[in-house]
């Protein structure tokens, strides 16, 4: 998961509080959907005002839920320059640009899935 960088980062403090409720969660007989609560808590405060967790921050809710997303390679700069040249063509409802860079990506084996909230990417086995 990556976060858009906002104004500012999330303070230890205000992050400290919510991770604290959510080990506590985790904590009472692993108590998964509660600790989600709390993380989506987390997400909304974030997105309220314009802020972006720490790497630390995020690492440390990652570890504790154990899904190793810090270890996740990101695609490349240029990657991320396809796609965003490929929403450009998009919204200029320019198709046939945009499956060019779709068809650029696939060749990095990167396939693009349209969903209501925006592209996501995923890595395809070559």
């Amino acid at each position: 998961a990556q976060f858009q960088t906002g104004a500012g980062t999330l303070s230890d403090n205000h992050f400290d509080k919510l991770y604290e409720r959510f080990r506590a969660t985790l904590n009472d007989d692993l108590n998964t959907p509660q600790a989600l609560v709390v993380v989506s808590e987390l997400i909304d405060a974030l997105e309220h005002d314009n802020l972006t967790p720490t790497a630390e921050q995020v690492a440390r809710v990652d570890t504790a839920l154990g899904l190793r997303l810090t270890e996740r390679n990101d695609i490349t700069p240029g990657q991320k320059a396809v796609l965003a040249e490929r929403e450009g063509a998009r919204t200029a409802k320019d198709y046939a640009a945009a499956d060019t860079a779709r068809d650029r990506l696939r060749t990095d084996s990167i396939e693009i899935d349209d969903t209501p909230n925006g592209p996501r990417w995923r890595r395809i086995k070559s």
